[in-house]
């Protein structure tokens, strides 16, 4: 990044977080303190009015001119934009078109000159079901008690195996996995779940108040999960035969321990929420990754395959849907599909 651009960003941390460290611009800009403490001067050699009260801050009142995007900024968040997530059959359509036309308004001729004639040469696709109507009124009264911070009483089923109403805290809509979750507190149960809303089959806004934890993060919450699942933390021993880029890339963020074997395989010792979730992506790389432990892994893969190979040979379709997750026989929960068992 140029220090041109950098300061225009630095300009843009300003306005919009005022009372920031310079650690926390630092860690924005990819740039060490002492960088920042000289773009600082740098600013207000200029007469950009910066200074420093429990963080560094604009003046109120001061005119900046408005920032301009660059053609690689500008083509990366109209193909975000431009994804199926926000595409006409989901929740986002109106304020993605709305912010895609208040963009283009106030784009510099130059880089409207640069635009003539390109196609957007980035897809993003977030392989989401099309929500029904049903789903997205659920999704608009779950913001809307997110942002007044109202309890809501849950309609929730899955498939034939359970259905019941739960009262809970909103915290947040979260989309994990191409699938939406509501993340909250269950007074029910009196802990934190992912309702997956897909099986939320009528949602009703009450009047009672909650406060958001201050100590609640999703980062915190989704910690050693590998989508949602919120089971007990097991140690886990994964040996990979052969060198696979996408492998290596999802397990790293687990990994407490990567070694090399003589043979030329990896050992990589993991920590995770629950064997369910693992145990259904393991399944696409048979004979790629060998499972050295836990038992309950190797057991669970052997069950998920067996069912596999059911299918591949018979097509036939499930009977009848029962639990596989501990979370239910505890608490009438599962944290998703990849709970449930088919029974043919």
């Amino acid at each position: 990044m140029s220090k041109f651009a950098r300061l225009l960003q630095v300009l843009n941390l300003l306005k919009s977080r005022q009372g920031i460290s310079a650690k926390e611009l630092a860690l924005e800009c990819q740039v060490s303190r002492r960088t920042i403490f000289r773009d600082i001067l740098s600013l207000s050699s200029a007469e950009i009015p910066v200074y420093y009260e429990k963080g560094y801050r604009l003046l109120p009142g001061t005119f900046l001119p408005a920032l301009n995007f660059d053609l690689d900024e500008y083509l990366i968040l109209k193909s975000i934009l431009s994804a199926d997530l926000f595409n006409d059959r989901n929740f986002f359509s109106r304020t993605s078109k709305s912010i895609l036309s208040k963009i283009e308004v106030n784009l510099n001729s130059e880089l409207k000159e640069k635009l003539r004639g390109i196609r957007l040469p980035l897809s993003f696709s977030f392989h989401i079901k099309n929500g029904d109507k049903n789903q997205a009124l659920v999704f608009k009264i779950l913001k809307q008690a997110i942002l007044e911070k109202k309890s809501v009483i849950l309609d929730y089923g899955i498939k034939e195996v359970f259905r019941a109403d739960f009262e809970v805290d909103p915290f947040s809509l979260v989309l994990r996995g191409g699938k939406w979750y509501l993340v909250g507190n269950c007074k029910n149960h009196d802990r934190y779940f992912p309702f997956g809303l897909d099986c939320i089959k009528k949602v009703t806004l009450t009047d009672n108040d909650f406060i958001l934890p201050k100590d609640f993060s999703l980062d915190g919450f989704f910690q050693h999960s590998w989508e949602v699942c919120q089971a007990e933390i097991i140690q886990v021993e994964l040996k990979v035969s052969k060198e696979n880029k996408y492998i290596v890339e999802n397990m790293s963020p687990f990994a407490e321990n990567i070694s090399k074997l003589k043979e030329g395989s990896t050992l990589f010792r993991l920590r995770v929420r629950g064997v369910n979730e693992l145990a259904r992506w393991l399944l696409c790389f048979p004979g790629m990754v060998q499972v050295k432990s836990p038992r309950e892994l190797k057991e669970r893969l052997d069950r998920l395959m067996e069912i596999q190979l059911k299918v591949n040979q018979q097509g036939i379709k499930a009977g009848k849907w029962v639990s596989a997750c501990p979370q239910f026989e505890k608490n009438q929960r599962l944290c998703n599909d990849f709970c449930l068992d088919p029974v043919f």
